[in-house]
Order: structure tokens, then C-alpha cells, then sequence
């Protein structure tokens, strides 16, 4: 999966949650997935609340850096998909950020039958200065097959999405794109 931004993976679980996660694949595949709990350590009876690997934490952390990363982008995704799930909104896959240039750009989509998201810029006071849909062609997604094969893209070239303090958002369910660096 090298090279395939996480945004663009249709479900993304996390294991130490891994009754939520089933939960919600199950919504969206349509039926139920089985929780499974096979090979699971039993708990000891002498538990205590002591870690014996606390010590080690800080050497572990900064050796597995890219995999505490991903651990926590996996956790912000399920969590803002958990979150459209409970209100009964439609979920985007997407991802934004500036160019070389400070242009924003970025992908929307979401399921395959589903219209083109309409993108909105917004200024540091969340108000709209400028929307389109994405539609730009994004070579690097359609080789994945996301929908619209690959139709997915927007870019924002006024004036006023160079400045500081603008964000992305999407119009139909009001999902916030993060604009990364």
C-alpha cells in the first residue's frame, strides 16, 4: 500500500477498536460482519495497573515514528467516519493541501454513484470566497480506481486562496479537508 494516501482507502480500521470498526464496516458493506474474538490473550488474574515495557516507550516511540503517524491519522479517519455515520451524513474521501506555490488543491470524492463534491474555500472567518466541484483529472488517483476515474481533483487559483488562514470544505455535508503544508 506504498504510495496510497490512507484518505483514499475506502475503510480504515484500527485494531484496538476493533468492535467499532467492524461495526461500521458492516454499514457499509450492507450486512453484518461477524466479531470474531479468536487468539486473544486471557487476562490475569495478578493484573496490575504497572507496565512493565514504560521505561522502554519513549525509544519505541521514536523508532516507530511513521507507524504512530499512521496509527493516529487511522484513528482521526474512523473517527470522523464514525461521526458522519451517527448523524446519518455522507462521507468524503479527501485530502487537501498547498502546492509549491500556495495554491490549494486537493481530491473529494465520494461512492461510486454518488455526484462530484462541491468544494468550498472559505476565509479565516468560515465565510465562502470561492467553490467548485472536483473534477480534475488526478492520474495518481485513477490509476487506484477511485470513482470518475479519477475525476476527483480541484485546484484554487484567486487571489484570495493564497492567503493564510483560508480552509477547504466541502459543501454538502460540511466536511472540513484539512489544507496541509
Amino acid at each position: 500500500m506504498s504510495g496510497v494516501p490512507i484518505e483514499a482507502i475506502g475503510f480504515v480500521g484500527v485494531t484496538s477498536r476493533y468492535a467499532e470498526s467492524l461495526e461500521l464496516l458492516s454499514k457499509i458493506v450492507g450486512f453484518q460482519v461477524p466479531l470474531l474474538k479468536k487468539n486473544v490473550a486471557p487476562e490475569s488474574k495478578n493484573s496490575s495497573n504497572i507496565d512493565p515495557f514504560e521505561k522502554f516507550r519513549p525509544e519505541v516511540l521514536s523508532l516507530n515514528d511513521s507507524d504512530c503517524e499512521l496509527y493516529k491519522l487511522s484513528n482521526e479517519i474512523l473517527d470522523k467516519r464514525l461521526r458522519y455515520e451517527k448523524f446519518g451524513q455522507i462521507f468524503a474521501h479527501a485530502k487537501s493541501w498547498r502546492d509549491r506555490n500556495g495554491v490549494p488543491v486537493g481530491w473529494a470524492y465520494y461512492d461510486e454513484n454518488s455526484p462530484p463534491p462541491v468544494v468550498q474555500l472559505l476565509n479565516s472567518e468560515g465565510e465562502s470566497i470561492d467553490e467548485m466541484p472536483a473534477t480534475l483529472h488526478r492520474p495518481d488517483l485513477a490509476a487506484l480506481k477511485v470513482p470518475r476515474s479519477g475525476f476527483v481533483g480541484f485546484r484554487f487559483e484567486s487571489p484570495e486562496a493564497i492567503k493564510s488562514g483560508v480552509m477547504i470544505q466541502l459543501e454538502e455535508n460540511g466536511q472540513k479537508v484539512d489544507l496541509s503544508v
